[in-house]
């Protein structure tokens, strides 16, 4: 009966194991996908500012401020 409980708790165990393993990996790609979005508007920002239009500071500006992932680092 020991050895079943045993069994029991440890399955358990690697059922939580395997879950907080899989939370991990859905926020390691949320945060992966948060990068590429910011780099991708960084990059589209530093374009705009090399081509030196006057209009396109406010472009920069928007792109920042509309970029959630932006804000959120």
């Amino acid at each position: 009966m020991e050895e079943q409980f045993d069994c029991i708790a440890g399955l358990d165990q690697i059922h939580q194991l395997t879950r907080n393993v899989q939370l991990k990996a859905a926020e390691h790609d949320h945060l992966s996908k948060a990068v590429a979005a910011i780099r991708q508007r960084l990059v589209r920002c530093d374009e705009l500012e090399m081509n030196g239009r006057p209009q396109d500071s406010e472009t920069i500006a928007s792109l920042r401020n509309e970029t959630p992932e932006y804000q959120e680092a």
